[in-house]
């Protein structure tokens, strides 16, 4: 297949990414040619997402790497379109930038019984489009929306979220799922909630959630590089986190955790707190990351009101 033929038929920015089969997993995933529009994107300059790239010419079949940082979300989706050829959508917004991305992965035939394609074709908006946001498969709606509901008509919000963490991690098939709360001014952390299975060899979450685990929390945005989460599913993606933060991987590997999905919970452009699953079923993970996408979003709404609900209540008492 003409490839180079067949991308400049797209009228949106859109390129041709490979993905190296290899038996545990992937290889290199690399552009391998673009339209026009994406090529100016790099060059010219042409779009917002210009200033994400770290070089400035094109060059075919190069390393993604070569123009943008290192993420592993997305090569599991490229993953997921060239190899396993699913079609894919997400509509997100990365923490470094101020617009939101409107992603579309599509399989594309190979010739190659070792090489799997797919198109990367995006769309840019300056500010969140509610329909895109909400245009989710329905049992992932639902989980969303019974979220909401506990959440708004509670009476007890510690209780509330109780419940709501354990319905993460059942929906998620997890051993675990944790909630915590984060206090950058003060330099301090706490454990709202915690649903779990089995415990770690190590014991009670509460012996590693302590004073002192403010220290590896405080690394976490380092470690997201940019991205709105962070996904581990095999020993491939353990390796990246090793390199990006050694002395968590360590705790990882000390509590015997082989996956793991951490979604920050910002509100106004503030860090409220982190919310993380253990040891999910990663045939799930696409569910798994479009449930908890806006699942943090409508928590971290909660947490932001029921932190300055205390606030004055402090205040009234002084």
């Amino acid at each position: 297949m003409d490839l180079q033929n067949f991308i400049n038929n797209c009228d949106s920015v859109s390129c041709i990414m490979s993905v190296e089969k290899k038996p545990d997993g992937y290889g290199d995933i690399r552009i391998v040619t673009g339209n026009q529009a994406y090529i100016d994107s790099i060059e010219r300059n042409s779009d917002e997402a210009a200033e994400l790239a770290k070089e400035k010419v094109f060059v075919p079949n190069s390393l993604y790497t070569k123009y943008f940082p290192e993420d592993l979300n997305f090569e599991e989706f490229c993953y997921r379109a060239a190899v396993k050829k699913e079609i894919l959508h997400t509509y997100v917004q990365p923490p470094r930038v101020n617009f939101w991305f409107n992603l579309f992965f599509m399989p594309v035939v190979s010739d190659d019984e070792n090489m799997g394609y797919c198109t990367y074709t995006y769309e840019i908006t300056m500010n969140a489009d509610t329909g895109l946001m909400s245009n989710i498969p329905l049992n992932i709606a639902s989980n969303v929306l019974q979220t909401c509901i506990k959440l708004r008509g509670a009476t007890d919000f510690k209780s509330a979220i109780d419940e709501v963490v354990s319905d993460i991690r059942k929906m998620c098939n997890a051993n675990r799922c944790c909630l915590m709360l984060s206090d950058f001014s003060a330099g301090t952390c706490e454990l709202l909630s915690d649903s779990h299975v089995v415990e770690g060899p190590l014991g009670p979450i509460e012996n590693i959630i302590d004073e002192s685990f403010y220290d590896i929390m405080v690394t976490w945005d380092d470690t997201l590089a940019g991205s709105d989460y962070l996904m581990i599913k095999n020993e491939r993606d353990m390796q990246v986190l090793k390199q990006r933060n050694p002395v968590w991987y360590e705790s990882l590997k000390q509590y015997d955790m082989e996956k793991l999905v951490l979604f920050p919970l910002r509100y106004n452009g503030e860090t409220k707190g982190y919310i993380w699953v253990t040891d999910f079923d990663d045939e799930n993970t696409i569910t798994i990351r479009e449930t908890l996408e806006l699942t943090t979003y409508f928590i971290a709404s909660e947490i932001a009101n029921y932190q300055m609900v205390k606030q004055l209540e402090i205040l009234s008492s002084i």
